[in-house]
């Protein structure tokens, strides 16, 4: 399997420099059958096989290929691992929803939609994504527990489907030992008004699957519920988020000691202008169960293109329950 694939990858890359100039297959039948004209414009996540943020050009149409090669492999074992675990841990109707929603987040054609709050931030603001457009992030975390490491990387998806409506769902891997998926979340936000293009309310449901390993130190072995209310609003040149919400925990859904209520600040300032900021935040919640997550985080994040962003950020907790130490770096794409 390792042959294989770095065989894919040396062909990607070596293809490149020898790609034709020519119109491929389908455009060609396109104009030879006169239907060319019926098409739909749409935004590819990389269009002539090439990366937006890089010049045109071998280089970029050998990186496209290699992030083809690696986005198709991801997939596959995700999906091999989805099927391979349900059969032990979830019932058929949750693998299903699962492989339907990134089926159908995957098919979908891409168009770009603006970027607001954002990695490394935990804390959500009111904007959701354009209809039509995607958001990717993908991000990885090295946190220091009293008694563990933790190596984890979550990877993102976003789509709006309405013009205040979308739907996301977030994967997390965890790479230190014991190694293998998190709890997989899926995320679904409704705008409820906005004011001047920069303050509103949004309400959000989560639902986090049960699919880690918890016998293993993965996941919670709960299926999770969250209502959560989101306001942003602008101070000068800051952009502040407030979110509250309820987390109803699943194998005892509905006892008041389990359930508990989740709480963040947020605040966004334009340092470099259009592009980037310095973001901090605050998070906690009453939940009268380890882990409490009381922390602090502080991070930036820097535009290399109109639609890209890298980030970093390092947070600490407040409380006995979370003597904790996060670095933190990523990316966040518009598609």
């Amino acid at each position: 399997m390792k042959k294989i694939f770095w065989l894919a990858v040396v062909i990607s890359i070596a293809a490149a420099f020898f790609a034709s100039t020519h119109p491929d297959g389908l455009d060609f039948a396109a104009a030879e059958l006169s239907f060319a004209e019926k098409g739909q414009d749409r935004t590819a996540p990389m269009p002539d096989y090439s990366l937006q943020f890089l010049p045109k050009g071998s280089v970029s149409t050998s990186l496209a290929g290699v992030a083809g090669i690696l986005i198709t492999l991801a997939i596959f074992w995700l999906a091999v691992y989805i099927l391979k675990e349900g059969s032990k841990k979830m019932v058929k109707s949750k693998v299903f929803l699962f492989l339907v929603c990134v089926f159908y987040i995957l098919y979908f054609s891409f168009n770009f939609s603006p970027a607001f709050a954002a990695r490394p931030l935990v804390t959500d603001d009111f904007y959701t994504v354009a209809q039509g457009g995607y958001e990717l992030e993908m991000g990885y975390a090295s946190t220091q527990n009293q008694a563990s490491l933790a190596n984890v990387t979550t990877l993102s998806f976003k789509r709006g489907f309405l013009p205040n409506f979308d739907l996301g769902i977030e994967v997390p891997y965890t790479s230190s030992s014991p190694a293998g998926f998190n709890d997989i979340l899926l995320h679904a936000k409704y705008r409820l008004f906005e004011q001047n293009g920069d303050e509103g309310m949004t309400a959000r449901v989560d639902f986090k699957f049960d699919n880690g390993n918890l016998s293993q130190g993965l996941g919670s072995g709960d299926n999770d519920y969250c209502l959560m209310l989101i306001y942003s609003k602008m101070i000068g040149q800051t952009k502040v988020h407030l979110n509250f919400g309820h987390v109803n925990v699943g194998i005892n859904a509905g006892i008041q000691s389990d359930d508990y209520i989740a709480y963040t600040a947020a605040l966004e300032y334009p340092a470099w202008g259009e592009k980037g900021d310095i973001v901090a935040e605050y998070a906690a919640n009453n939940a009268n169960f380890s882990p409490n997550p009381a922390f602090v985080q502080f991070g930036a994040r820097y535009c290399l293109a109109s639609t890209f962003k890298i980030d970093a950020g390092y947070s600490f907790g407040l409380n006995n329950l979370t003597l904790r130490n996060s670095l933190t770096a990523g990316i966040h794409w518009e598609f």
